[in-house]
């Protein structure tokens, strides 16, 4: 289950997979239609919040 927030109802819904009308990987992460409880499609991106680790310098350990 996910969270997304329906622009039409202006309301966050717990959602399901079954919600998942359409899915697609872009460059910037997974992005998925999805229709709201109240039958509303929206895009949902599924992108990590958290920044991409930087490579350890060559020799640090590990």
């Amino acid at each position: 289950m996910f969270a997304v927030t329906c622009p039409t109802c202006r309301r966050r819904y717990l959602v399901g997979a079954r919600s998942i009308q359409a899915f697609r990987n872009t460059n910037d992460g997974p992005v998925a239609v999805v229709r709201c409880p109240a039958g509303h499609l929206l895009e949902h991106e599924f992108r990590t919040r958290a920044p991409r680790p930087a490579p350890a310098p060559t020799g640090a350990p590990v």
